[in-house]
């Protein structure tokens, strides 16, 4: 994606994402762009293995309340120390 705006959705900078426990404890978390669709978040987020030991990638980590999807690109499954990979989440928004 780079920053390219997927059809249906609405660029709208950054949020705050309550990740768990273990994913920032081996995990560093960049460059995190939001686009909005119709009741859907898609998050665009850069991250980085930030131990010394390679970490398998399990989207279980990532998984957050109203979670719909998780991808990684490149699609890799383990991450080498200072490797980073983005992170697609999807999540499903509650209607206002």
């Amino acid at each position: 994606m780079n920053d390219n705006i997927p059809t249906g959705f609405v660029k709208n900078g950054r949020v705050n994402v309550n990740w768990s426990a273990s994913a920032l404890a081996n995990f560093r978390f960049r460059d995190s762009v939001s686009f909005k669709g119709n009741s859907i978040r898609l998050l665009q987020v850069n991250i980085e293995n930030k131990t010394t030991q390679p970490i398998r990638l399990d989207e279980r980590a990532f998984w957050v309340p109203q979670a719909m999807a998780i991808a990684f690109n490149p699609t890799v499954n383990t991450l080498r120390p200072h490797e980073q990979v983005t992170l697609f989440l999807l999540i499903k928004e509650k209607l206002e």
